[in-house]
């Protein structure tokens, strides 16, 4: 009897303490649990206790408006800019470079330089010859430009490289000299001679000054009356004077003062002044001529009036009262 008392009494204890258990839990879960609502409940106004509002905005973020004083605005950056077009560069007449070296020496004969330049330089770039040389020449004594050695002899070599003879003459020259290039006895020689090849005077006559005054070779006394020689019979005057003073003084031939009035005479009459002062010291003094003074005199003061200082020399110590103006000529 006891014993289901006590059996009763156990039950009812434990169904009392689960069901305590259940109302508590159901009531915990009543105060933190908030169902969805339902649908239509949105437009009126939701549940009754509305959902927390969002969290502030972190700092820099989107949302927040900094103040334009304190933060610097980014300028945009510039736009690129067309890049101008180039400009069109002048058409070249379409002419041959025959037609245009014509016109440019039709330009020239007009006194046209400045036109004459242009077409040189158009047929010259073509390649004509005849062009490179004119247009050399031009840049050379300053028609239609300004002198410019460098240029002249840019265009002379041009033509040289093309077998013109009187270029070849141009580019030696410039090399023995210096004058719009450097100076360099061995291509001056070189020059001179396929230029003295084709028999060219001016160059016959530098080879001869080279071995005379020995530029870049040995001097040679020989050789230069060689290339005078060659020179003056091929008609260059000054040439003539000098074999004359070879003939005279025995320099790289025999002595022959005769031969050398024959030189003198010949250059005399080509319009040497200083050949016409040679010859009439050869008159005075008799030399390879029989003595003439009046004619001697006559030719020396024909000289001195073409301003040679040797002539004027010769007729102080003739006459130093008579001539004493020249006083200053003598020694």
């Amino acid at each position: 009897m006891r014993s289901h008392i006590r059996s009763l009494f156990t039950n009812f204890l434990v169904f009392f303490l689960t069901a305590a258990c259940i109302v508590s839990f159901t009531a915990g879960m009543s105060d933190s649990f908030t169902p969805p609502p339902l649908p239509g409940e949105e437009e009126q106004g939701g549940s009754e206790n509305p959902p927390p509002p969002p969290p502030p905005p972190a700092v820099g973020s989107s949302e927040e408006k900094p103040d334009p004083s304190a933060v610097p605005t980014e300028k945009p950056a510039p736009k690129p800019q067309p890049k101008p077009k180039p400009k069109p560069k002048p058409q070249e007449p379409q002419v041959s470079a025959e037609e245009a070296f014509n016109k440019g020496i039709a330009s020239h004969e007009a006194g046209n330089f400045p036109e004459a330049l242009k077409w040189f330089t158009l047929s010259a770039g073509k390649g004509s010859m005849p062009a490179q040389y004119n247009l050399a020449v031009m840049y050379k004594i300053g028609e239609g430009t300004s002198p410019n050695p460098e240029k002249a002899f840019e265009w002379f070599n041009r033509a040289a490289m093309q077998g013109d003879e009187d270029a070849q003459a141009e580019v030696g020259h410039a090399h023995l000299t210096g004058n719009g290039t450097e100076q360099n006895f061995v291509q001056a020689r070189f020059w001179f001679e396929r230029a003295a090849e084709k028999n060219h005077e001016t160059a016959e006559f530098n080879l001869g000054a080279i071995y005379r005054e020995g530029l870049g070779v040995p001097k040679d006394p020989l050789k230069s009356f060689y290339w005078y020689e060659r020179a003056a019979q091929h008609g260059d005057v000054e040439a003539m004077v000098n074999v004359g003073v070879f003939y005279e003084r025995a320099w790289g031939t025999v002595y022959s003062p005769r031969k050398a009035v024959q030189w003198y005479e010949k250059a005399a009459e080509a319009g040497s002044a200083e050949a016409v002062a040679y010859l009439g010291e050869c008159y005075v003094t008799g030399k390879g001529v029989t003595k003439d003074m009046k004619k001697g005199v006559a030719l020396l003061e024909k000289a001195a009036k073409l301003d040679v200082a040797y002539a004027k020399k010769l007729l102080y110590e003739i006459d130093r009262k008579k001539y004493r103006k020249y006083r200053e000529f003598a020694d």
